[in-house]
């Protein structure tokens, strides 16, 4: 509450509110609230550059690394600021790799919208490593993926993901897979789908 207090004050300098919330998460380093009014704070009064955001979020993970929403705010950041394709392709497997997988759907919910934009920076292939790896979590999505693979010129991605279907999807979804084969065999071939059988 009294920190609360400083941070509200009309009359607080912005750097003085950066030096208490510094030190309040120093004293209290496991507290969500504080580490996200510093980096809320630093967001919204960014003189320093991106470098000092995303240090505080490097530091709040080190004792919040399993809290999804530091990561949500590190993910939503990242590729808002985009540093490098590496940055994002790490952070989002970070991400991952932390939270427990019964809130990995909070984190989906951020990742898939980012990388689907057009003005992503990510390269096809982390962007295809990234949504495989959704279809594992969400196998509903396959059907979309594949028809995203197939958009993007992928046929052989494309083919694959038509054959990971249960019975149900892949009846539905035959001839788009027939017509895929029929008229790109050789990438089909190279994906090391038998086609021909």
């Amino acid at each position: 509450e009294y920190v609360d207090a400083i941070i509200d004050a009309d009359d607080s300098t912005t750097t003085a509110r950066d030096w208490v919330l510094r030190r309040a998460v120093q004293h209290l380093p496991k507290s969500y609230k504080l580490w996200k009014n510093l980096w809320e704070f630093q967001i919204s009064h960014n003189d320093n550059g991106t470098d000092t955001v995303f240090a505080c979020l490097e530091r709040a993970l080190v004792t919040l690394s399993s809290y999804p929403r530091v990561w949500i705010a590190y993910i939503e950041y990242s590729f808002e600021h985009s540093i490098s394709c590496t940055h994002l392709r790490r952070t989002c497997n970070r991400a991952l790799e932390s939270v427990a997988v019964s809130q990995h759907d909070k984190l989906w919910n951020v990742i898939v919208p980012h990388i689907l934009d057009s003005n992503c920076i990510l390269p096809w292939e982390s962007i295809n490593a990234l949504l495989q790896r959704y279809c594992m979590f969400q196998p509903d999505y396959k059907i979309e993926y594949a028809q995203l693979c197939e958009r993007n010129g992928k046929w052989g991605p494309a083919a694959a993901a038509y054959l990971q279907l249960d019975d149900a999807a892949f009846q539905v979804n035959w001839e788009s897979f027939c017509e895929l084969v029929s008229q790109h065999s050789l990438q089909v071939e190279r994906a090391g789908i038998p086609w021909q059988n």
